[in-house]
């Protein structure tokens, strides 16, 4: 009979640990919050990105490709 009871611990155990384990590999990934300094950045490469296809399309219209 006790033999049934450690192996009822045993297995009790072993599967909290799986569940814990499995929380702790397994948790929701949060977007990284970026720093005012690497929005600034960000926004600056959008804005210079935007800037060249407006170039290109108004040399488009001017007939200068």
């Amino acid at each position: 009979m006790r033999i049934l009871i450690a192996l009822a611990l045993m297995l009790a155990f072993t599967a909290c640990m799986g569940v814990i384990a499995w929380t702790v590999t397994h948790k929701p990934t949060k977007p990284k919050k970026l720093t005012r300094h690497e929005k600034a950045k960000q926004d600056t490469r959008d804005l210079e990105r935007e800037n060249a296809e407006l170039d290109r399309i108004i040399d488009k219209i001017r007939g200068n490709k």
